[in-house]
């Protein structure tokens, strides 16, 4: 079950993967309008990607989002850098056109590219087009060239057992964001919130779902208090 949320001010920013349709989680869909989630955001994701035409139920759901102040990214994935730039770019206007969405999750990047100029042009494309924020996800301890160009970078994605030993130091922890899942139900909220801010994110997402996809609701999608 997603929660828990609150309204008041939070230092630590929550990340919220909000991979379900709005149909098989309305209650999750309108607490996280509720929500504070800070410098976080939550990553909008209809068919991994925004689709090639417009949804009803999701239109409906991410501008109740929008009206209620929620940061959103749409997802795009870049399967690694093996999408060109033009791809993601288009993925991009479709999220603006199709749902207003400004924001954007670039997923799967190459954590340190063979020339930091893949990465500035894909960044600096993506702002031409209009994206207010980047995320961008390598899943691992990234190139300074993703932490210079985008607003924020996943630098730790994968379970609590191997994140407990997670440690980074250097940079703005407001720019770094770790995703955590696989999570013992036993373990205090609090333990979680220490060890991410000991690991040094300044964001995060936390799961108690397991692999292959933990970020669903069915999972039991929480965060920390």
């Amino acid at each position: 079950m997603i929660g828990p949320f609150r309204r008041r001010p939070r230092p630590l920013g929550l990340a919220v993967p909000l991979y379900v349709h709005p149909v098989l989680a309305p209650e999750a869909w309108r607490a996280l309008g509720g929500a504070d989630l800070g410098r976080g955001f939550a990553v909008a994701n209809v068919a991994s990607g925004p689709g090639s035409a417009p949804d009803p139920v999701y239109q409906d759901a991410l501008g109740a989002l929008t009206a209620a102040g929620t940061p959103l990214a749409g997802y795009v994935d870049s399967s690694y850098g093996q999408r060109a730039p033009e791809l993601l770019v288009a993925e991009l206007r479709l999220w603006r056109e199709l749902y207003g969405i400004t924001g954007v999750f670039v997923d799967q990047i190459t954590s340190h590219p063979r020339d930091e100029r893949e990465a500035r042009t894909l960044i600096g494309r993506l702002r031409d087009a209009g994206a207010s924020r980047v995320v961008v996800n390598a899943g691992v301890p990234a190139a300074a060239v993703w932490c210079e160009t985008a607003d924020v970078v996943v630098t730790f994605e994968g379970p609590w057992d191997r994140y407990r030993g997670h440690h980074e130091s250097g940079g703005s922890p407001g720019r770094r964001c770790h995703l955590v899942h696989s999570i013992p139900a036993d373990v205090p909220t609090t333990e979680v919130a220490a060890r991410i801010a000991a690991a040094g994110a300044g964001i995060a997402g936390v799961s108690h779902g397991l692999m292959p996809n933990p970020w669903t609701i069915e999972g039991g999608t929480s965060w920390p208090r």
